[in-house]
């Protein structure tokens, strides 16, 4: 438990937030993408 405290402090906690949010923005515009190119939703 330790060793996980001190892995997360200072810009560690920079690093994993960063990637974390640029791995969720990555998803967001696959998924719009992706609804798209649905055949069964276009208008």
């Amino acid at each position: 438990m330790e060793t996980f405290n001190k892995v997360i402090k200072g810009k560690d906690r920079k690093v994993i937030l960063s990637t974390l949010w640029i791995f969720v923005t990555l998803n967001y515009l696959y998924c719009d993408v992706l609804s798209l190119m649905d055949i069964k939703h276009q208008w």
